[in-house]
């Protein structure tokens, strides 16, 4: 699999990380231990027939869908069980391939002011693998209908 866990440091690429963000303080998320999930570009992704439309993609994502991408986070995200919204600070689409999303999210607890950075895989709805830009429009649809959204791409 392409997906590789990243020891040490938290960074994410695609979020402002707040200056009280550190990777000793954890957000009270419930949370054990947090893994780092990122895209290995040597891991055979030159293959992947989507990776020219990921840059158009996170912007369009980015720009316009931010709370799409907190729904998808909370409701669809594998690596975390948070709930609470208002405990994300920053979020941000950092990765598109054929298999899915990757989002960066801060989350930072108001109480104590301690933040996390995650680093969240989401599959694609259905485990479907996208092969064009109407698959990842269609996938984005259904991902967004799945969490109450409007699913207009």
């Amino acid at each position: 699999m392409a997906f590789v866990g990243v020891a040490g440091g938290l960074s994410c690429r695609g979020v402002a990380l707040p200056s009280r963000c550190s990777n000793v303080r954890r957000a009270r998320t419930g949370r054990t231990a947090v893994q780092m999930v990122s895209i290995n570009p040597d891991a055979g992704y030159n293959s992947d027939p989507v990776l020219s439309w990921a840059p158009t993609v996170q912007e369009f994502m980015n720009k316009d869908h931010k709370h799409d991408l907190v729904q998808y986070f909370i409701q669809l995200g594998t690596t975390n069980n948070v709930k609470d919204p208002e405990i994300i600070n920053d979020i941000a689409l950092t990765g598109v391939d054929k298999n899915g999303l990757q989002i960066d999210v801060v989350l930072c607890e108001e109480s104590d002011g301690a933040c996390v950075c995650l680093q969240d895989f989401i599959p694609w709805a259905d485990s479907r693998m996208c092969k064009t830009i109407d698959d990842i429009c269609g996938s984005l649809s259904k991902m967004s209908r799945q969490c109450g959204l409007s699913s207009e791409f």
